[in-house]
């Protein structure tokens, strides 16, 4: 997460989405990409991707909260 931190959003996103490529099945994968898409505005896709973080790890409260923000921010667009 330190490239989406330093202002690099687009080449955190790339790393995401590589990652996700390489590890489909890598909750943190999904979630790190979810984020970065959310920062970019992009909810439906940010919510895809909190959405697959819970299916492959139905406990992540981390997950749960940002998927309920990025619904919110959905719906205010």
């Amino acid at each position: 997460m330190e490239l989406a931190k330093s202002g690099k959003e687009m080449e955190a996103l790339n790393h995401f989405k590589e990652a996700v490529r390489l590890q489909p099945d890598s909750s943190i994968a999904h979630k790190n990409l979810g984020v970065a898409l959310a920062r970019q505005r992009k909810f439906d896709e940010a919510i895809k991707q909190f959405e697959e973080t819970l299916r492959l790890d139905p406990g992540d409260t981390v997950a749960q909260n940002f998927l309920q923000a990025a619904r919110r921010s959905l719906g205010s667009k």
